[in-house]
C-alpha cells in the first residue's frame, strides 16, 4: 500500500511541478522540497528515534551520509528538474537514457 501511495505521489508531484513551477530556476523546486522534508521529519526523527541516547557516529560515517545526501539525492533533484524543465518527460516514463535520446544509437556517447 506504501509503495503504491510514494507511486501516485511522484506522479501528482510531476503534474504540480509541470503546471505551478515552469519558469523558476531548476534549483527552486528541488531545493524547497529538501527544505520542507526536513523540517517535517526532523521533529518526528527527534521524538521517535531519540538521537541523544545513540552513541555518536565515526567521522567516516558523518562523510558516507553527507556524500550520500549531496550527491546521492541533492544532485540526483537537480538533474531530475533540470531536465523537466528542458522538456525530457519522457525521462519518467521509460528510465532509460537509451530510449529517451539523450544517449547516442552506438550506446557509447551522451548527446544532450
Amino acid at each position: 500500500m506504501t509503495v503504491a501511495i510514494a507511486a501516485a505521489s511522484y506522479g501528482f508531484a510531476i503534474v504540480y511541478t509541470r503546471n505551478h513551477l515552469r519558469g523558476l530556476p531548476s534549483l527552486v523546486a528541488p531545493t524547497s522540497q529538501l527544505v520542507l522534508a526536513t523540517l517535517y521529519l526532523l521533529p518526528l526523527s527527534l521524538v521517535f528515534n531519540r538521537p541523544w541516547q545513540l552513541p555518536v557516529p565515526s567521522p567516516a560515517a558523518l562523510a558516507s551520509l553527507l556524500a550520500l545526501g549531496v550527491l546521492g539525492t541533492g544532485l540526483a533533484f537537480v538533474v531530475y528538474y533540470r531536465l523537466l524543465e528542458i522538456g525530457r518527460t519522457d525521462l519518467r516514463l521509460h528510465g532509460d537514457l537509451r530510449h529517451s535520446g539523450l544517449w547516442s544509437d552506438s550506446g557509447r556517447t551522451c548527446s544532450g
